[in-house]
């Protein structure tokens, strides 16, 4: 197949992201839009030069043909959308979070697996360009040894701005962008041990685990909700250290305490951090029909809510 038909559910912020990144990526097409707002998927479609607009997804399938789908909704439509669509056995792109807990992304597991559809869940971090580099860096000095990951959210500030159903599940919705890290970083998780505090919402909102990987490299994770400040990653190398703070930056320092500019590459300064190679991946993914790393799906995907469901549990 010369080119892969694409149709795209959803017309906001993140749809037009991803657009941007596939009119530039050779044998994706995108061919249809549907969404709950008309107008909105008009519009984009008008913008990046979309035939067929649609008023749902069941006439976007039967009328375009699609040779895979997009979920780009809202993380409160998601679980509900991706639900509807699996039946249909067409591959699939989902934005994270598929689900708002961890019972809502093994249902839609189970779908997949029942209609045998091949499926990948949006953790662009995972294709970070300055973190490739990171991890090669650790690599070429030894051994990884030890993974520090802060998950700070500002919450007090974030509350405001999200949907009402959104804000018990925030650490499923938001935080598992960089907890999934753990997993990209280090492997996977042999155990873990959680410690939960409740300052202002009574689910938790002050979080501390540590965790053992199977190849004995060993995590700490540790998140404040209502303290300013946000998102890192530090890797602990032999002799050496990397460090994220934010995560599109890096640096790296050697063993004389010389710090070192870790770059991204001008994919990554050009579109949205990570979208580019994503879609490369799924393009690959929809050629292969095979899963490689470091992409996720339903399936793999389960291990980091997995480990979600135990941190905000404090297990």
């Amino acid at each position: 197949m010369s080119s892969f038909k694409i149709g795209i559910i959803g017309a906001g912020y993140i749809a037009r992201k991803h657009l941007e990144v596939i009119k530039k990526i050779n044998g994706l097409q995108p061919v249809s839009i549907t969404s709950r707002t008309y107008s909105k998927a008009v519009k984009i479609a008008e913008d990046f030069n979309i035939q067929n607009v649609f008023k749902n997804i069941n006439s976007l399938i039967k009328k375009s043909n699609p040779d895979a789908l997009l979920i780009l909704v809202s993380s409160e439509s998601i679980f509900k959308i991706t639900k509807k669509i699996i039946p249909y056995k067409i591959p699939f792109f989902v934005e994270k979070p598929p689900g708002l807990n961890f019972l809502e992304i093994k249902t839609l597991n189970s779908l997949a697996k029942k209609y045998k559809v091949i499926n990948m869940v949006g953790f662009n971090r995972r294709f970070y360009s300055n973190f490739m580099s990171g991890l090669k860096i650790i690599k070429k000095h030894g051994q990884l040894l030890g993974i520090t990951i802060e998950g700070h959210e500002r919450y007090w500030i974030t509350k405001n701005l999200i949907n009402k159903k959104n804000k018990d599940s925030w650490i499923y919705s938001n935080s598992s962008h960089v907890i999934d890290l753990f997993r990209f970083f280090a492997g996977e998780i042999k155990y873990s041990h959680s410690f939960v505090r409740s300052f202002v919402r009574k689910n938790g909102d002050q979080f501390s685990s540590i965790i053992k990987f199977n190849n004995g490299i060993l995590g700490n994770f540790i998140a404040n909700w209502y303290s300013p400040s946000g998102w890192s990653v530090c890797l602990h190398g032999e002799k050496i250290m990397v460090q994220f703070k934010p995560l599109e930056k890096g640096i790296w320092i050697d063993k004389k305490f010389v710090k070192h500019i870790i770059k991204s590459n001008e994919r990554d300064k050009k579109y949205k951090p990570g979208f580019y190679n994503q879609m490369l991946a799924f393009k690959k993914m929809l050629k292969t029909k095979k899963i490689n790393w470091p992409v996720q799906d339903l399936n793999s995907s389960l291990k980091t809510f997995s480990l979600i469901r135990s941190i905000s549990n404090g297990k």
